[in-house]
C-alpha cells in the first residue's frame, strides 16, 4: 500500500512542479541502479522512434499471462553510452491481465495526468503492477536491456539482478554504501535473515 501511494504521490510532485523535467522517474525501493541510468535513458529516449507514454525498465515478467499474442516486438536497440554497448529489445506492452513485474517507470510528463486520474480510480496493488493496471489508459513499454541499467537488490533474491532478457552474471555492483557485506532474506520462506559474505 505505501509503495502505490508513494508513487502516486511521486507523480503528483512531478506535475505540480512547474520546473521539473519532461519525465518523471519512480523507481522500486528495493532497486539497484547503474551509474549510467541518466544517460542511457536520455540516449533510448532520443533514439527510439515508436510513441510511448511510459516505459517499464527491465520488467521481471516479460511474458506476463493475458496476452492475445506474444509480446509486439519493436526491433532491436544497440548504442553506446560512456563506453559501455547496450542492447536494448522493446516490446510493446498490451492486453494484459496480469502483467507485473520492472524495477522502475519512466513516464513522460504530459502523460502524468491520465496516469494519476487512473491510478486514482483503481484498487491499490503493489508498485510495480501499475502498467498493468492502467494499461487501457497509457501505452506502457517493455525495456529489457543488456548490460542492465537497474536491477532487483539482491537482498531478497541472490539471483534476481540477473535481466532475464541478459546474459548469465549480468549484475550491478552493490552500493558502496553497503561495504562488504549484503544481507540475504528469506522473507519467502518464513525463516530469519542472516548476514553473508559477499
Amino acid at each position: 500500500m505505501s509503495a502505490w501511494c508513494n508513487t502516486i504521490r511521486i507523480f503528483e510532485a512531478h506535475l505540480a512542479d512547474e520546473s521539473s523535467a519532461p519525465y518523471c522517474i519512480a523507481m522500486e525501493d528495493d532497486s539497484m541502479v547503474s551509474e549510467h541510468i541518466i544517460p542511457y535513458l536520455q540516449k533510448f529516449i532520443h533514439v527510439f522512434p515508436e510513441e510511448w507514454d511510459g516505459l517499464q525498465l527491465n520488467p521481471g515478467d516479460l511474458n506476463p499471462p493475458g496476452l492475445e499474442t506474444d509480446p509486439q516486438m519493436l526491433g532491436e536497440i544497440d548504442f553506446n553510452v560512456d563506453g559501455i554497448d547496450y542492447k536494448t529489445k522493446p516490446q510493446l506492452k498490451k492486453n494484459i491481465i496480469n502483467g507485473w513485474g520492472n524495477h522502475g517507470l519512466v513516464v513522460k510528463k504530459s502523460s502524468l495526468p491520465k496516469l494519476v486520474e487512473c491510478l486514482r480510480k483503481v484498487p491499490a496493488r503493489p508498485s510495480d503492477h501499475i502498467p498493468a493496471m492502467c494499461q487501457d489508459t497509457v501505452r506502457w513499454i517493455m525495456v529489457p536491456q543488456v548490460p542492465s541499467i537497474v536491477q532487483q537488490s539482491p537482498m531478497w533474491d541472490p539471483n534476481a539482478g540477473v535481466n532475464k532478457a541478459s546474459v548469465e552474471g549480468d549484475k550491478l555492483p552493490l552500493p558502496k554504501i553497503c561495504g562488504d557485506q549484503t544481507w540475504e532474506s528469506d522473507v519467502a520462506t518464513g525463516t530469519a535473515n542472516k548476514k553473508i559474505d559477499n
